[in-house]
């Protein structure tokens, strides 16, 4: 048997976010983010369980810009586009 949940984590940003270019420090951010669960379950126990955010939703809610500029130069023979 398999179950499939749609949910919302909510809470606030208030400790610390290790990134990959630092420690981020929380900024009391209300935080409301769509995940969703999936568990399979076989004889009456639990098989498999995953639990997914959408990862974007929440970083932009935090204030946590992905650096796309960053990831483009890092590549070998990129040529970032310019920015105005």
């Amino acid at each position: 048997m398999s179950l499939r949940i749609e949910l919302s984590g909510r809470g606030t940003f208030t400790r610390t976010f290790d990134s990959p270019a630092g420690v981020i420090k929380g900024n009391s951010a209300k935080l409301d983010v769509p995940g969703a669960d999936f568990w399979s379950v076989e004889n009456g126990k639990i098989k498999d369980f995953n639990w997914y955010v959408n990862v974007n939703v929440m970083l932009e809610q935090m204030g946590i810009q992905p650096d796309f500029a960053s990831a483009v130069k890092a590549q070998p023979g990129s040529t970032p586009r310019a920015t105005a």
